[in-house]
């Protein structure tokens, strides 16, 4: 059973970390054979730079994480975090983004949100934020989530980042949900 709701976690979420795959599903991935790993040394954080961690990544196929740029791979854990803590099912939750190199350095001119959550008849908006983007940025994606979708929830990494975010989106008159999704450790 837990090998079978792992492996459509996978197809939903396109790659998981090893930790994630052991604490949401109690699976060591190694029991789940044919599947893509990859190790990645990245920053979780913008500010955290000087102090990456090496994750290890896995996918279904292994030519879908050998195309995806470090910063994707990081971006899908993000957002599958943010899926887990909001207890959303597979069958409520579409990635947008297809993650590769060349769509993730676009992002800024793309104004999609990372997922979508279908909640009832609630589509909403989420974003996974690991510090990159600039505030004019989030206040134009969070103008444009308002306009298209019934909410938005954002992933920040950092404490300071999440109040930013807050209080940016009650500056532009909007409530939002703000969130931390924790993916890089276990």
């Amino acid at each position: 059973m837990s090998r079978d709701l792992a492996v459509q976690a996978l197809k939903t979420d396109q790659a998981l970390t090893a930790a994630q795959l052991s604490t949401y599903y109690g699976i060591h991935p190694r029991v789940l054979t044919g599947l893509g790993r990859r190790d990645v040394t990245l920053a979780p954080r913008k500010n955290w730079s000087r102090t990456p961690v090496t994750v290890r990544f896995y996918a279904l196929e292994q030519k879908a994480l050998d195309r995806l740029h470090p910063a994707a791979l990081g971006h899908y854990a993000g957002a599958a975090a943010m899926r887990y803590q909001l207890k959303a099912n597979a069958d409520q939750w579409q990635i947008l983004r297809s993650g590769s190199s060349s769509r993730l350095q676009n992002h800024e001119e793309e104004r999609i949100p990372d997922a979508i959550y279908v909640n009832g008849n609630r589509r909403i908006a989420v974003e996974y934020d690991s510090g990159t983007y600039s505030m004019e940025l989030v206040g134009e994606k969070l103008d444009d989530y308002y306009l298209r979708y019934d909410a938005t929830i954002w992933g920040a990494t950092s404490k300071v980042r999440r109040n930013r975010i807050r209080k940016l989106a009650a500056e532009h008159g909007l409530r939002i949900r703000v969130i931390n999704p924790v993916w890089w450790s276990s």
